[in-house]
């Protein structure tokens, strides 16, 4: 019996709906993206699109600097408006980080494996060129493991 070896490909478990920010965002516009798209963190792009960053929730958080103290009066005082009211003129650009790991759609899972445990991150995007084509995250190599393992993933 043969044993058939397949390498999985990048294209064949990113995800390709991609919500981008542009960088001269203001840090409110990020923040409620990032909640109504349910996800830690996204690319950053300039006005023609080309990638120039990467900024997460995390990011956000070490935004702050100085914030106001809430008072025990003001119920209203939440822990997001908290987080955000010392980043009130902040933008994009002031939190992101330049430096963004990619990979091509064509690479195989293993190297972006290793692109991920060498740079200790959970999401690489994926580029064609200058062009974000897809993300894959470390939730979705779990997933679709899980898929393999559990034979819900034909590989052809």
């Amino acid at each position: 019996m043969a044993l058939e070896v397949v390498i999985m490909k990048v294209r064949d478990v990113m995800t390709t709906s991609v919500k981008m920010i542009e960088y001269t965002a203001g840090v409110r516009e990020l923040s409620r993206m990032l909640d109504e798209l349910g996800v830690s963190g996204m690319p950053v792009v300039d006005a023609d699109g080309r990638l120039v960053g990467v900024v997460s929730r995390t990011d956000i958080g070490s935004g702050v600097s100085d914030p106001p103290v809430p008072s025990e009066m003001d119920s209203s005082f939440g822990e997001e408006e908290h987080e955000l009211a010392g980043l009130e003129s902040a933008k994009v650009a002031d939190l992101m980080t330049e430096h963004v790991v990619t990979i091509e759609p064509s690479a195989s899972v293993v190297e972006l494996i290793e692109a991920m445990e060498e740079a200790d991150i959970h999401r690489v995007f994926v580029v064609d060129g200058e062009e974000v084509v897809g993300v894959v995250s470390a939730m979705d190599l779990v997933r679709h493991f899980k898929k393999a393992l559990t034979g819900e993933l034909v590989l052809t």
